[in-house]
């Protein structure tokens, strides 16, 4: 990323846009403004090189593979220690490409960070693009002659020439390079004894043998390119001048701008004078003083490092990498308890790619955190247009919360690649805006339920609109409401059946808490919209329902982005009613587990469970119910609560009054029948003379008789 971004500076920032494009951002004190360039990522990708400053021992295992043995960084007079050079082969490596300066080029396959020899530290295996080329030998004029290996007790192995005469051997600037031969039988130089002799690590176990010229040949696979072609050539420098002895090496113009770097500093080549002399840029203090082979060198510098003879950068895109859309788009997916998720991916080799034999676009998946998961199933197949199919089925275990990426990648694709990777971050917690929701049997817009008047087949209303200030009845009778809350409020008018004192004490404003009028109260559509206790101040309108009522709960998990799912098992449920009422009776379906947990003394009795099938509540009283279902815990992170409103209508009378009115009536109407009764006995009855038994006659004869003496006594008084 530091390649990529050679000019960021203290207050500059990197913004990525939703498209992906990047933007170095940075304060321009001149200007008071800011200023914003775009980073070119692709181009910092392919010139970005992560090779190192250590030599490389090639071994051919075949034309087409080869292994390099990486070795220990080798010190030189005029190497110091804040060089930095101290990185070594990765599994980063893998899948990027290693190219030699003068030809060649290999894709490293694979990597191991340990080696079993001593002084060497990893090794690669890679497949071969484009052979790489020895040495010249002008350059390295050794490799015209037979060389002797031999073994020493320290593990290094003798190199010597043989049948030189008076020719040129080795040199100062083969150190580094790597004597390979077919056999496998390679060292690396790491000191030049005599012109004839050098000493080296061997890459294997050292066999002592005596190479034919022409078998065996110098690779410069050295940390940087050493242009000091020089085995016993002494260089002067005095002031701006360098002065190399006559000799094999000699000064060209090609040299112009190379580094001459000594024990004591570096100065820069500006002009040539001759083949033993040139002009010198010095731009410390004086670099005065005669150094001889082996302690000078003359490199190519790019920055504060020697150019190296090798490099590694990215391979250009040979795979191709599909990730379904919807695990492409939703990078971030919520997990509650027993939730699963599928994820799937595909790539394969692109048609246009190099060969390399036994590669397949495999790809492999990381967890962050797999203890997160009960479940990780993984399918994974091949069809026959050579494309790797990957399937993951992952289940959240049981009440673990916490998150884990889920990444799926190809490990040997490129940086060039529009997508090499793809990580999705599962979070075991409750999902944003996940809640539960109460179905309503009769389904209006916002603006019926607010303003309309909907009414059923039989023309009976189906919303009933509440009084101002309504409170709903409570156990003591409907005209003494008990109930906190207020529905339809309206500080500025009284509030109804408030003749007892404990109606008087109870019932408290929310949303209308301090304010003098409705209008102030702030109810916004979605207030008078919802069911929720909190906003009852300003709800005015019910659900309407004729007595007997009987309502069937519908409940259903609401979560955005997701398909809404019905209520069902194992979910368990509590239903109450908010303003304290009870005459109201729930009733559901009772399944094994159901009728476990209420015999669970452990659990809080004083609560009834029922399942959310088949749940119905029976409302055995009349006017408002406000209920509230909440789902039992330890069924989901997240706190499942609904409310619903609903408001039963035309009731019987209540008791006692209804049987009081009966005895009335009937009363009533027996004490008119019997007036009737005896009003028939005054208007039609009739006089009738009984019949008389002997003793009654008897009687009679002497009333009779006495009877008429008095007539007689009266009628001989008138005479």
């Amino acid at each position: 990323m530091s390649q990529i971004l050679q000019g960021e500076v203290p207050g500059t920032a990197v913004l990525v846009d939703n498209t992906g494009q990047w933007y170095q951002v940075r304060v321009n004190s001149s200007t008071a403004g800011i200023q914003t360039e775009v980073v070119d990522i692709t181009g910092g990708i392919q010139s970005a090189d992560t090779s190192f400053a250590r030599p490389l021992v090639p071994q051919f295992l075949s034309a087409e593979t080869i292994v390099f043995h990486e070795h220990k960084q080798l010190q030189h007079p005029w190497e110091t220690a804040e060089d930095g050079l101290t990185s070594g082969f990765s599994q980063l490596h893998v899948g990027q490409k290693l190219q030699l300066s003068t030809s060649g080029s290999a894709l490293i396959t694979r990597v191991k960070t340990e080696h079993r020899r001593e002084n060497y530290t990893a090794w690669a295996r890679a497949h071969v693009f484009k052979p790489f080329q020895f040495e010249t030998l002008s350059t390295s004029p050794a490799q015209a002659y037979s060389v002797e290996v031999a073994c020493e007790s320290d593990g290094k192995s003798l190199l010597t020439l043989k049948n030189v005469g008076g020719s040129m051997g080795w040199l100062f600037s083969d150190v580094g390079k790597s004597l390979v031969v077919a056999t496998g039988n390679n060292h690396l130089l790491t000191e030049v004894v005599t012109m004839t002799t050098a000493r080296a690590d061997p890459g294997m176990t050292c066999k002592e043998v005596t190479i034919t010229a022409g078998m065996w040949h110098l690779y410069d696979f050295n940390s940087y390119r050493e242009y000091a072609t020089v085995y016993d050539q002494a260089l002067t420098i005095s002031s701006t001048t360098a002065t190399v002895t006559t000799g094999y090496f000699e000064f060209a113009s090609y040299h112009i701008g190379l580094v001459l770097q000594v024990s004591t500093g570096s100065a820069t080549i500006t002009g040539i004078t001759s083949v033993t002399q040139v002009t010198l840029l010095v731009p410390g203090g004086s670099l005065d003083g005669s150094y001889p082979a082996g302690e000078w060198s003359l490199q190519d510098v790019r920055g504060k490092q020697a150019r190296r003879k090798w490099n590694i950068t990215e391979d250009e895109c040979r795979h191709i990498m599909n990730v379904k859309e919807a695990f492409l788009t939703n990078n971030l997916r919520y997990l509650d308890v027993r939730e699963d998720v599928r994820l799937a991916a595909n790539a394969t080799i692109a048609a246009h790619a190099p060969e390399v034999p036994g590669e397949r676009a495999l790809l492999v998946v990381t967890f962050g955190d797999p203890m997160l998961f009960q479940k990780i199933e993984t399918d994974a197949s091949w069809d026959r247009a050579g494309y790797h199919h990957l399937t993951l089925h992952i289940v959240h275990d049981l009440l673990k919360q916490g998150h884990s990426s889920v990444t799926v990648y190809l490990p040997g694709a490129s940086m060039l690649c529009p997508l090499t990777s793809h990580t999705v971050t599962l979070r075991c917690q409750c999902p944003p805006n996940k809640h539960m929701h109460y179905v309503y049997h009769n389904q209006f817009t916002e603006d019926e339920f607010l303003h309309g008047h909907p009414v059923d087949k039989d023309g009976r209303d189906l919303l009933q609109t509440l009084e101002v200030n309504y409170r709903p009845p409570s156990s003591m009778g409907v005209g003494i409401p008990l109930s906190n809350n207020i529905y339809n409020a309206d500080p500025s008018q009284d509030r109804p059946n408030d003749f007892y004192q404990v109606s008087q004490e109870t019932g408290q404003y929310k949303q209308c808490l301090g304010k003098s009028t409705r209008a102030e109260c702030g109810c916004t559509k979605q207030m008078k919209l919802s069911s929720l206790e909190k906003f009852s101040d300003c709800i005015d309108r019910a659900h309407r329902m004729l007595y007997p009522a009987e309502l069937s709960v519908r409940l259903q998990v609401v979560r955005p982005g997701t398909e809404t799912i019905e209520l069902d098992q194992p979910y368990v449920v509590v239903i109450e009613e908010v303003n304290s009422r009870s005459d109201y009776v729930p009733d559901s379906v009772v399944t094994p587990s159901l009728a476990r947990l209420r015999a669970d003394r452990k659990l809080n009795h004083t609560l009834m469970y029922y399942s959310p099938r088949k749940l119905s509540v029976l409302m055995t009283g009349a006017r408002l119910y406000h209920f509230r279902v909440s789902a039992l815990e330890g069924f989901s992170y997240c706190n499942l609560v609904a409310e619903f409103i609903i408001y039963v209508d035309r009731p019987p009378i209540a008791y006692p009054s209804e049987y009081i009115m009966r005895g009335g009536i009937s009363i009533m109407i027996g004490m008119i029948l019997f007036l009737v009764y005896l009003y028939y006995l005054h208007t039609h009855h009739t006089p009738f003379t009984r019949k008389s038994t002997s003793q009654h006659a008897h009687l009679n004869r002497e009333q009779l008789a006495e009877q008429r003496r008095n007539m007689s006594d009266t009628d001989s008084d008138e005479d």
